[in-house]
This record gives structure tokens, C-alpha cells and sequence, in this order.
């Protein structure tokens, strides 16, 4: 069975990885058995006489694995002014409007990362970028100013 042990929310020491890739193993066979030429060994040499087989299934559940929290917030502040001399019914609107007021960096699920050991799979020996977190999922802090006639 295999088991997530999810890295704390300060992340690893290198600061970008988001799942730990050291919970994820492949299964072995040993290298006179039966089933060893049926296994996809990526290219790996056999260690120990153990063979990986990188083209076995694991067993964990659907969607079990989830990204990180999405933190946003936006601020609206609008004034409405009457202009009387235009019409009765005209105003000017005065806007700010802020977005990702808090600034808060919200990180994409590490779905995107295809580069897993150089060599377009997962490899047990050298992860490569497995969980890394290289994109954000929302813009940094934008604000802008409006004003418009309304009449």
C-alpha cells in the first residue's frame, strides 16, 4: 500500500516541494523470477539482484492527493456622487478596486510537472521535479482605479 506524507505547509528545506517523493516505491522482483522480463525497468540497472517495475499499477485511491489551499480576497470601494447640473439622474462613479488584496502567493497542484527524473516517468532514484510547486494559481496584488458617468 502506498501512503502520502505530506511535507508541512513551510514546505522542504529547497523551499518548492509540495508532496514527499521518498513515500513512493516501486515494487521489486528479483531478477530470476518469472515475471522480471515483463517489468519495465526504465532504463534502471538491477540493484541487489532487484529489478524495478516501473509499469505496475499502485493502489492508491483516486484523488487522494490535493493541492494546496486557495487564499483570496478582493476589495471593492466605490463612491457615487449626484452631478445635478449634467441631469437629475447622472452620477459619477468612483471606483477602487483591489484584487489579492492580502498578497497571499497561492500555489497550482503540482500536476504540471512532467519532467519526473528526466525521462517522462516517475524514477525511484532521482524524482526529479515530483511535487514540485512551479506555478501559482492566482496574479500577485493588482489594483485599479475607475471613474464613469452614469446617466
Amino acid at each position: 500500500m502506498v501512503s502520502f506524507t505530506f511535507v508541512p505547509p513551510a514546505f522542504s528545506a529547497n523551499g518548492l516541494s509540495y508532496i514527499n517523493t521518498n513515500c513512493f516505491v516501486f515494487p521489486t522482483v528479483s531478477v530470476t523470477s518469472a515475471i522480471a522480463p515483463l517489468c519495465n525497468q526504465g532504463g534502471t540497472t538491477p540493484v541487489n539482484g532487484q529489478v524495478l517495475c516501473l509499469n505496475v499499477q499502485g493502489n492508491e485511491r483516486r484523488n487522494s492527493l490535493v493541492g494546496p489551499r486557495l487564499v483570496n480576497a478582493d476589495l471593492s470601494v466605490i463612491k457615487n456622487t449626484r452631478l445635478t447640473r449634467l441631469s437629475e439622474t447622472a452620477n459619477l462613479q468612483l471606483r477602487l478596486e483591489a484584487f489579492n488584496v492580502f498578497n497571499h502567493t497561492n500555489f497550482q497542484a503540482p500536476t504540471n510537472n512532467v519532467n519526473f527524473g528526466g525521462q517522462g516517468s516517475f524514477n525511484q532514484e532521482s524524482p526529479g521535479t515530483a511535487g514540485l510547486l512551479d506555478t501559482t494559481a492566482t496574479t500577485s496584488r493588482q489594483v485599479q482605479l475607475g471613474a464613469k458617468i452614469v446617466f
